[in-house]
């Protein structure tokens, strides 16, 4: 069974698809040296971003949500907040 990490950013406004793009070139390269990472999707829903990942434990999911909080620190010119993070068992999947 999978742990998810659901986390909500705020993000300015049109700034959507270069944060998709850094998430790419920087973020999804420091998930895949954590132990545990699994998948990453990003949603983008208007004035937030939506991150939703997998990991095998709740204690990786955790050191995944202080990795990428960190990283988000260093995007503040595009990411203005952290909304929330939860981090739960994956119930139902396919």
């Amino acid at each position: 069974m999978a742990v998810v990490r659901v986390a909500t950013y705020t993000v300015e406004q049109g700034q959507s698809d270069e944060l998709g793009r850094r998430v790419n070139d920087s973020l999804i390269p420091v998930y895949e040296q954590q132990p545990g990472f699994q998948s990453l999707a990003v949603v983008d829903v208007g004035d937030e971003v939506i991150s939703i990942s997998r990991w095998d434990s709740e204690d990786h999911a955790q050191q995944g949500a202080e990795a990428a909080l960190a990283w988000a620190r260093d995007q503040s010119d595009l990411v203005t907040g952290n909304t929330s993070n939860r981090i739960g068992e994956d119930l139902v999947s396919s």
